[in-house]
């Protein structure tokens, strides 16, 4: 039986992205429930979601647990002040529209997570999420 060290390797490689992925989400829980988050939770829906750049890396977790959205960067997204106002702005208007709470928890240039609470529409998450993607995309390139 011959095992090809290529395909053995990236089978690992994969398996070990699975369980980071998998860990992060635990730990995403784990916070909730150490926070006291999790009494305000309406729905056990929770999901788990990519934001990929357009050669298919991953950019940022996105962490849905209704009523609460964590986008947390893979690694800090270099961003310019114009950017973080784009993302500030696309924000605010949302919270002038459903009542969203936010927080971009940023690290002079680079933004590490964006924290949204009170969503409580599956409109607004995948209008959230759907703005998020196209605007974190193309400041990746």
């Amino acid at each position: 039986m011959d095992i090809n060290i290529d395909d053995l390797k990236k089978f690992l490689e994969n398996k070990v992205n699975e369980l980071r992925k998998e860990t992060e989400y635990y730990e995403y829980l784990l916070s909730l429930v150490e926070s006291g988050e999790l009494s305000r939770v309406r729905s056990n829906r929770a999901s788990i979601d990519s934001i990929k750049s357009v050669t298919n890396e991953v950019i940022a977790e996105v962490y849905f647990s209704p009523p609460t959205l964590r986008i947390v960067a893979k690694r800090p997204i270099h961003v310019t002040q114009a950017q973080l106002g784009v993302i500030n702005r696309i924000l605010q208007e949302e919270k002038n529209q459903s009542g969203i709470e936010y927080e971009v928890s940023s690290d002079r240039e680079y933004i590490k997570e964006i924290l949204i609470n009170n969503i409580n529409e599956q409109i607004v998450y995948t209008k959230i999420k759907a703005e998020m993607q196209t605007l974190l995309e193309r400041i990746y390139s």
